[in-house]
């Protein structure tokens, strides 16, 4: 047996040569995975696997990871690798939240088998669907007898369940009285990101869970243990919602994508040019209404789905190939366009076949220019192309070989399946085909879909069916969308480098995924990260103080900290400022990031509300974002002559108000930093106050606060960087 070790809590040997991940290995190689992929897959699962409960664990173990991944980098292949992992390690039940479409339960669940059931006629495991057909959402009686039994008899079993309350709660009754005995639970989250979280997280009605998330959250604590993994490829939700959310990840792994991959950096980057042509306005329009025929640029691209794969199929490539058209949401739009573009399919392949046979006819010959632009389109990225008189039999063929049934994919019909029975096919669709959906051998994308004003990175980033392992035809691979589409792209793909780059940083340095400062960068003003009711963010551009609300009321903590702000300022004071019998201790021209490590992460910080140590962190984030050696003013308030302060008995440990406003003789504590020291420094308030209860009662030992002011310069900064964070991060909301 092979096995590996991680040291930590909840930690402990993982098996990596059991039985089910053998099956799997040897499924990857037949499918002619490289083997230093599949040891990746296997060692991508071991590190999520490797921090979930064990049967050493004790009850009410429940724990909550991430496994992110890049659209279309194959995460169906790493998760149910992680599923053979936890089968050979405890893990005799698995529950796949396999997708909130009937299809894609169906489709996981056939995948699933294919990877991990190596005899059919006695299959171990057992993988069940529940949900896959609307009108029986509860087909195979699943309960805790059954599943208990299963165990004693030696076998697993895996359930794909459709991601709806009522499904999912069929799965929590059977698991409230399975035995613990029978070991933990692995709950895996197909798209993550997708219909799990809570809707109602910024609504302010009586239920405060959306039925979805609340039917999950149910799942995770019905077993004794249990570990819930999300998998997603925008997991911007997930790291946006707040870290006391039942869902959000407390350790995660990237899942880099294997060879041949092709991004957003590929069709996006610095080279988008080779890929990328634009659809006019004008154009977009046209294709809303159809009623004078196509635009010329999908006539372009029309010529070039069929143009490459004459190409591929004369250096002997014969896989799939596919055209992709993305025009609308609605499926009223779906039917009219496949229904224009298989005419205009039927009358380019009536001109073909004349011409083939040889029947002069005037209408062929405009045609040919199209075929021929698209061929010199092409030969721009295709070394190895024919010359366009070599090429013209295989562009006939073209012909021949597609599928004249377009496909359509939305709500109301999903013909996805039928692409099997073609190498050429041709798809129009909408939603559907943002998730879940692969469109075998996509080479060619027409769209012009885009919501009106705000749409999403997680939603935009989706929509991209065209990223994927195509580096083998990526020569006629062609994206043609607007340029408003164009530049969203480019944001997310800057976006998505600078996220992973940050998460990476902080997950190699040994941090938890909850420590990971909620730090993105984006740069554009028509995106969103997400969905504003699941999570929000701010961009840095208009704050200026940061101030403690919140104090700590221990003695002991109290006096600590009141020793810690003391001893600094006998180190590093060099003034006074004074107005009457107001007194403060300063400090000039420090390093930010200095007083930070030396002072304020050494101070006791409330852990909720106010400037926490959470806070400190990111602003340590956005210093290094910045770039530049940031320094700042300290000042040690009242240092000499603490002033009372009165506790809000509402909130406990709450300040009614930190710092005192301005007078005749005073300009308030937030108005004298603009008299003091360098405009262009941080300023850094050390408060010493008396917390009392507003009726005197009560008075606590004295203790500290801080505020901290950011000048105009450094606001710039970050507004140039594009920098967003977690709404409520710094203030403590």
């Amino acid at each position: 047996m092979i096995s590996m070790s991680i040291d930590g809590p909840e930690r402990g040997t993982v098996k990596i040569d059991g039985e089910h991940v053998n099956v799997f290995r040897q499924s990857l190689q037949r499918r002619h995975f490289p083997e230093q992929a599949i040891d990746s897959i296997i060692s991508n699962g071991f590190e999520i696997l490797s921090q979930c409960p064990n049967s050493s664990s004790p009850d009410g173990t429940h724990s909550v990871g991430i496994m992110i991944g890049k659209v279309q980098s194959g995460k169906t292949s790493n998760f149910i690798g992680l599923t053979a992992l936890a089968l050979d390690n405890e893990y005799n039940v698995v529950v796949i939240l396999g997708g909130t479409k009937g299809n894609l339960v169906t489709q996981n669940k056939v995948r699933i088998e294919e990877y991990l059931v190596k005899d059919r006629e006695k299959p171990n495991p057992l993988v069940i669907a529940i949900g896959a057909k609307r009108e029986n959402p509860d087909s195979f009686n699943v309960n805790s007898e059954f599943l208990n039994d299963q165990a004693r008899f030696k076998k697993k079993v895996v359930l794909v369940v459709l991601k709806r309350a009522n499904n999912i709660e069929v799965v929590s009754q059977a698991l409230k009285s399975y035995n613990p005995e029978n070991g933990p639970v692995l709950i895996i989250d197909d798209e993550g990101d997708e219909a799990s979280l809570n809707t109602n997280a910024f609504k302010k009605i009586n239920k405060a869970f959306s039925s979805t998330y609340e039917s999950i959250v149910n799942l995770i604590e019905s077993p004794c243990k249990s570990a819930f993994i999300t998998v997603t490829a925008t997991p911007q939700a997930n790291f946006l919602i707040r870290n006391g959310d039942r869902l959000s990840p407390e350790f995660g792994v990237l899942v880099q994508p294997g060879d041949g991959y092709c991004g957003l950096s590929v069709f996006h980057g610095t080279n988008m040019d080779r890929y990328y042509r634009e659809i006019s306005d004008r154009d977009s329009e046209i294709m809303e209404d159809l009623t004078s025929g196509f635009p010329e640029s999908f006539r372009r691209a029309f010529a070039m789905f069929f143009v490459g794969a004459a190409i591929r199929n004369y250096r002997g490539d014969a896989d799939k190939h596919a055209m992709l058209i993305h025009t609308s949401s609605s499926k009223d739009s779906h039917t009219k366009v496949a229904n224009a573009v298989k005419t205009l399919f039927e009358n380019w392949k009536d001109l073909v076949s004349m011409e083939e046979e040889s029947i002069p006819d005037d209408s062929y010959q405009k045609l040919d220019i199209l075929f021929r632009e698209a061929y010199s389109d092409l030969k721009t990225t295709s070394n190895n192309a024919p010359n366009f008189e070599e090429l013209k039999p295989y562009i006939w063929s073209a012909f021949k070989r597609c599928n004249r049934k377009i496909l359509i994919c939305n709500g109301d019909v999903d013909d996805s399946n039928l692409q099997q029975y073609y190498n050429l096919n041709i798809f129009v669709g909408g939603n559907k085909l943002q998730r879940g959906i692969t469109i075998d051998g996509l080479s060619i994308t027409y769209m012009t879909r885009r919501a009106q004003k705000k749409t999403t990175v997680d939603t935009t980033e989706q929509r991209a069916r065209w990223l994927g392992y195509r580096r083998k035809h990526l020569d006629v691979c062609r994206v043609f969308t607007t340029k408003q589409i164009a530049n969203d792209y480019a944001s997310i793909l800057e976006h998505e480098d600078e996220f992973w780059n940050h998460i990476s940083q902080w997950l190699n340095e040994g941090y938890g995924f909850k420590e990971i400062p909620r730090i993105m960068v984006l740069a554009s003003n028509k995106l969103n990260f997400t969905r504003t009711n699941v999570a929000r963010s701010e961009k840095l551009d208009e704050f200026d103080w940061i101030i403690q609300n919140v104090v700590v009321l221990d003695q002991k903590q109290s006096e600590e900290n009141v020793r810690l702000a003391n001893d600094y300022c006998e180190k590093k004071h060099t003034d006074y400022v004074n107005w009457g019998t107001i007194k403060h201790y300063v400090a000039y021209d420090l390093p930010f990031m200095q007083v930070i490590s030396e002072l304020l992460n050494r101070l006791n910080l409330p852990e909720t509300e106010g400037f926490t140590h959470k806070g400190l962190n990111i602003l340590k984030t956005l210093l290094n974002y910045s770039g530049e050696q940031v320094l700042c003013d300290v000042f040690w308030v009242r240092k000499d002559k603490p002033q009372a302060r009165s506790i809000d008995e509402k909130t406990e440990n709450k300040i009614k108000a930190l710092m005192s406003g301005s007078s005749e003789v005073y300009p308030g504590d937030k108005g004298f930093v603009g008299e003091v020291g360098n405009y262009r420094n941080v300023k850094v308030q050390i408060h010493y106050l008396r917390p009392k209860k507003s009726d005197n009662s009560i008075e606590y030992p004295v203790t500290t606060a801080v505020a901290i002011r950011f000048p105009a310069c450094v606001l710039e900064s970050f507004e140039e960087q594009h920098i967003h964070i977690r709404a409520g991060d710094l203030d403590g909301n």
